[in-house]
């Protein structure tokens, strides 16, 4: 019949390397607003000792982009499918940033700070998993 190949009917060839490639800037992208993220959360808390309220207006707003991001990184690695470590690490980035964080947060508001510390130390676990998932791959058939 036909020989096998990375194409799938009616994606064009090379759509997996677009595709990783897309993956890979977006999650450079997200690990650059993560960074910022920590920067907003620093506002927000020295903002808060001053009793302003809002200071972590901004913080809310960009994890809700940040969630976002991750979403697009994760469908670019289904359709990219960069591998087993790649698409884990999109996986792992997309629970962590999307549901898991903003639960995170919402605890740590009404259940008892702690709850904010691990909001913390998820937010270094996302942008590590921006790190895996943005380095070079090399895809395999």
């Amino acid at each position: 019949m036909s020989t096998t190949t990375s194409a799938v009917s009616g994606l064009p060839a090379g759509y997996r390397t677009t595709f990783a490639k897309v993956m890979r800037i977006l999650a450079m992208v997200t690990g650059t607003l993560t960074v910022i993220q920590f920067a907003l959360a620093g506002y927000g808390s020295f903002r808060a000792i001053g009793r302003h309220r809002g200071g972590f207006d901004a913080h809310e707003t960009l994890g809700t982009i940040i969630g976002i991001f991750t979403l697009l990184v994760l469908i670019a690695a289904i359709v990219a499918r960069p591998g087993r470590r790649p698409l884990i690490a999109a996986i792992l980035l997309f629970l962590l940033a999307a549901p898991i964080q903003p639960l995170l947060a919402d605890l740590g508001k009404h259940h008892g700070a702690w709850w904010g510390a691990v909001h913390a130390f998820v937010g270094i676990a996302i942008l590590g998993l921006c790190g895996v998932t943005s380095r070079k791959i090399k895809l395999t058939e």
